[in-house]
């Protein structure tokens, strides 16, 4: 009799073992649990150990790889955030600054759901005074939860930046024609960007130490990463 005890309640065991919730951590170790409660930055589960004696815990999911729930469906966590799922951007837009106004393009990498990698050109269409031409490369930082499905998400960068610009101290002095000088800078750039399900982007910054404002909207693609 004992035995027989023994052998169904190894039975109903393994059954709620098979029918639970599975986490598996970056470290590889693996969880059976049960999923109480899910938010943007952790996970409350609770284990059943063999006496039936339950426990709750709490877990950040920087923690987590992968979630495979009972019903079969898995959570790959921050491969749903929309800066993991279009990783690679190409935009156009306008800068608004005191002298006039600058058409940009750029192109930047993702990373990271928080990092990424971008080059930038901005231009007056005109060749006289104010005339300028810049040419940026760095990076940002995405303030967003990196397992955030939002798409909103404010961002800083560091950039190193090379300014080509029309100087027009000859054309006042001598009568000739402005000449171009260049300079080099660092810039800080301050911003938010939306990105849609489909992968349209727009997004607005301002970028010191111009002061400027930029309004930028294109399009991300998936590359398979």
């Amino acid at each position: 009799m004992k035995n027989n005890l023994l052998i169904i309640s190894t039975a109903i065991f393994c059954f709620n073992l098979n029918a639970s919730d599975t986490i598996t951590l970056k470290n590889r170790k693996v969880i059976h649990a049960y999923i109480i409660e899910k938010s943007d930055t952790k996970i409350k589960y609770r284990t059943d150990s063999i006496n039936n004696v339950e426990s709750t815990n709490n877990m950040k999911l920087g923690r987590i790889r992968t979630i495979h729930y009972n019903n079969g469906d898995v959570d790959l966590l921050s491969s749903r955030s929309p800066r993991n799922v279009f990783p690679l951007g190409i935009d156009v837009g306008a800068n608004f600054f005191l002298y006039g106004i600058l058409l940009n393009g750029s192109i930047d990498y993702m990373f990271t759901p928080n990092i990424s990698a971008e080059f930038n050109h901005r231009r007056m269409l005109t060749n006289y005074y104010p005339a300028a031409s810049l040419f940026s490369i760095g990076g940002k930082y995405w303030l967003a939860n990196k397992y955030s499905k939002s798409g909103f998400s404010p961002n800083i960068g560091l950039f190193f930046t090379r300014m080509k610009y029309m100087n027009d101290e000859e054309r006042i002095l001598d009568f000739h024609e402005p000449k171009w000088l260049v300079k080099y800078f660092p810039e800080l750039p301050i911003g938010i960007s939306y990105i849609s399900k489909f992968g349209l982007q727009s997004s607005f910054q301002m970028s010191l130490p111009f002061f400027c404002m930029e309004y930028r909207i294109g399009w991300r693609f998936k590359t398979g990463k």
